[in-house]
């Protein structure tokens, strides 16, 4: 559920630029879809898990802290950015090299990171045999 709840990112706008579509309209869908998931992804969460596990499971999704973590981990980075953007934006323009760099690098050691703590999984998945079928 938790990855049916999560809105498209900057992946379409890449699409969509490439098929010569509405680019700007593109990257204002995902803003606005990106601002209102941080707060109906906890609520729809809650929901499905009792839906799904049963109203006496033990696992309940804190829905408010959950918001509340959402917030600090996507709008207020975004805000900054902004903020910076339209302040200041030779230090945005001179600093947008370093912090793409940083990204890549940083989302780089996070895959590795969580490829090795999940490491188990990820070599009990890949050395599943599929048995090969004519159709």
């Amino acid at each position: 559920m938790l990855l049916v709840l999560c809105p498209g990112g900057t992946t379409s706008n890449l699409f969509t630029y490439l098929a010569k579509g509405d680019v700007a309209l593109s990257v204002t869908m995902t803003a606005i879809a990106s601002v209102i998931t941080v707060f109906t992804i906890p609520i729809v969460l809650s929901f499905s898990l009792i839906y799904f596990m049963g109203s006496g499971s033990e696992f309940e999704l804190p829905v408010v802290k959950t918001m509340l973590t959402l917030v600090v981990l996507t709008i207020v980075p975004i805000s900054v950015g902004m903020l910076i953007k339209r302040y200041a934006p030779t230090v945005a323009d001179r600093s947008q090299v370093y912090v793409s760099r940083f990204g890549v690098i940083f989302l780089t050691f996070l895959v590795l990171f969580l490829g090795y703590v999940q490491r188990d999984i990820i070599v009990d998945a890949l050395s599943l045999r599929v048995p090969y079928r004519y159709y």
